[in-house]
């Protein structure tokens, strides 16, 4: 089962939603690592450019525009907006992050952390 899968499962989210909330939170992490870092996620998540991408698109169809990049503060704020309750950010967070560990490893996985405010992982 991939992440997209995981969370649809675990939040009864709809695909749409977790792949948008998943980008958010890559988004937020990629400014956070460097682009070596940045291309062992891709492995991990091979989506991962796919959902970030995603993340970014405010409204639907061919007028959507383009949201700000996502940063590590701004992280929770983003995940709200997108629906996501308080106490589920995290958690959510978790999945996301457990798919990239092994990737980045846990030094990286600690700066984003600390650089995301009440993500508490």
């Amino acid at each position: 089962m991939d992440l997209i899968d995981r969370i649809t499962q675990k939040f009864k989210a709809d695909r749409a939603k977790a792949e948008k909330s998943v980008g958010a939170v890559l988004s937020a992490l990629r400014t956070t690592i460097d682009k070596e870092t940045w291309e062992q996620v891709k492995k991990a998540v091979p989506d991962a450019e796919l959902f970030v991408g995603r993340s970014m698109l405010v409204g639907g169809g061919r007028t959507a525009e383009m949201a700000p990049i996502v940063a590590p503060s701004t992280l929770l704020a983003a995940l709200a907006a997108q629906g996501w309750r308080k106490d589920e950010i995290p958690q959510l967070a978790q999945l996301v992050i457990d798919d990239v560990r092994a990737g980045v490893g846990d030094a990286a996985v600690q700066r984003f952390i600390a650089a995301s405010p009440g993500l508490k992982v």
